[in-house]
């Protein structure tokens, strides 16, 4: 039963357990990106290119507008937010009152979180390359070419990165940047790897889980008919995982052997966060869940809004959560220390992590990458007026919508979905966008030379643009899309600019 209370404007409602709502607020845009927390303030980042801070009572502190979207969370490190945008970007700001401090324009697109360890920032790229940056300046100390793009975090530890890629490999780097070994398992890594004592466990979207030892071995693997794309937790000597399945497994680290699982109500692709014995966890359905991380007995579970993507975090005996639409909230509940999970994260509480290394910033090294530091520049608006040809073009004016099914699709540049669309005038699977958005797609192309000429076109111009591809009956047909939108009006506004050049846009909406 739930009680409703006013205090001073705030509402508060009681939703058994002891657990009651704080505050919420809408942000009415599509988020993906986990929400980060810093002397009790919380900081989100949205796909409408916005950065925010807020206090711990819900007061917005600052709004800073990026130049395009961000789908990572932001760093802290003394007082300092880091982020990077979709674009490239990587903004430095005051944690405390948004100011932008400096920012850098990076060589490629990324959306993997930032990393750190000793001042250096660690980021993979969704240009294949593992970037290793100087925190006090932007500049690229090194980097390193992956197999494939990179969504997941990189895990620092002790002497070593490792990160997953979306060609199915799981790399080890040293500090310096030398690849020590790569292991290709297929599928697309867009689980971030986690280590306990000599292990490293991640998941893929073949529905594999893994422990493979620090030389590259894999020790144990666990089979799923479903991708897994959340990222595991550490509990005890366990790891707890959800995946596409709607499984919340917690595995016994160092057999493989399944110690219990319980069958949430919709997808799971966020990380648990687990504090005294409880693991927090959100799921498609758009509910929080508590569950006794030692037997999987759920405890109790509220409706927060829309589906969740990003993980929940636990801050201060508060649960901060955010839906896929917006929707920002805050749960008081009973505990006040975190186990395991992303309120432990470093990268998420402005905790540094050590490195054995301690000397790397006591001189810059002359052979860094010098990149461009400016001031905040205003944001680019999309030419209405530039014309495009587009040769080749297949597929287009699709209308009806016939039937849903789940398969798997290649992407590029775009994070991993299940869920496709089948048109009933066109022989093609199309990917729609998440549930309740929208994206513009602006041709289909034989050949890809095409499809990137015009993708680079349209990014200069300022769109956020991308490439999805598929086979059909053996022949390879790329595909560039445009967006999120978070409303129809949105991407009716932008097709019309995109048509005033010429191309021939449809719109479609997630189911």
């Amino acid at each position: 039963m739930r009680r409703l209370f006013v205090v001073g404007g705030i509402i508060l409602v009681s939703l058994g357990w002891g657990q009651k709502l704080i505050w919420q607020t809408n942000l009415n845009t599509l988020v993906v990106a986990t929400p980060t927390a810093y002397n009790g303030n919380i900081y989100v980042t949205t796909y409408s290119k916005e950065i925010l801070g807020f206090s711990p009572e819900g007061e917005l502190l600052f709004r800073v507008t990026g130049n395009a979207p961000f789908t990572s969370s932001p760093l802290v490190l003394s007082n300092y937010l880091y982020v990077t945008g979709l674009d490239g970007t990587l903004y430095t700001i005051d944690s405390e009152n948004g100011t932008i401090l400096w920012k850098s324009t990076l060589p490629q697109s990324f959306s993997s979180p930032l990393s750190s360890a000793n001042n250096i920032l660690y980021t993979g790229s969704l240009s294949n390359t593992l970037y290793a940056l100087n925190a006090n300046s932007g500049i690229i100390r090194w980097q390193a070419s992956l197999k494939g793009p990179v969504y997941a975090r990189v895990l620092v530890n002790e002497d070593s990165l490792y990160v997953g890629d979306f060609s199915g490999n799981i790399s080890r780097f040293d500090l310096d940047g030398k690849v020590l070994w790569e292991t290709n398992l297929g599928g697309k890594i867009f689980s971030s790897p986690v280590k306990w004592q000599n292990l490293i466990f991640f998941g893929s979207s073949t529905g594999n889980f893994y422990a493979m030892n620090t030389n590259g071995t894999v020790v144990w693997r666990i089979s799923n008919t479903k991708p897994i794309s959340a990222s595991p937790v550490l509990y005890e000597k366990s790891v707890i995982v959800g995946g596409y399945d709607g499984y919340l497994s917690a595995i016994e680290g160092e057999t493989g052997k399944i110690l219990w699982q319980t069958k949430l109500s919709n997808i799971i692709e966020a990380s648990p966060v687990i504090g005294n014995g409880k693991v927090y966890v959100a799921d498609y359905s758009g509910r929080l869940f508590a569950i006794d991380a030692t037997d999987g007995t759920i405890l109790w579970e509220y409706q927060v809004g829309n589906a969740v993507r990003s993980s929940p975090i636990l801050v201060n005996g508060r649960i901060v959560l955010i839906t896929i639409n917006g929707l920002l909230s805050v749960i008081e509940v009973d505990d006040k220390t975190v186990t395991a999970g992303p309120s432990l994260n470093p990268y998420l509480t402005g905790k540094e992590i050590p490195s054995p290394t301690n000397d790397l910033l006591q001189e810059e090294n002359p052979a860094e990458t010098n990149l461009t530091n400016e001031e905040i520049k205003p944001q680019v608006t999309p030419s209405a007026t530039e014309t495009v040809t587009l040769p080749e073009i297949v597929a287009t004016n699709i209308i009806t919508v016939t039937n849903v099914e789940t398969i798997t699709e290649v992407i590029t540049n775009v994070v991993f979905l299940t869920n496709t669309i089948t048109i009933s005038n066109a022989v093609e699977k199309w990917l729609p966008t998440t549930k309740g958005t929208y994206v513009i797609q602006v041709g289909a192309f034989r050949s890809r030379s095409n499809s990137q000429a015009l993708i680079k076109r349209l990014k200069q111009q300022g769109w956020y643009a991308y490439e999805a591809r598929i086979k059909i009956r053996g022949k390879t047909y790329y595909r560039v899309r445009v967006g999120y939108f978070t409303t129809r009006q949105e991407a009716y506004n932008a097709e019309k600019q995109l048509q005033k050049q010429g191309l021939p846009t449809i719109v479609i909406r997630g189911k």
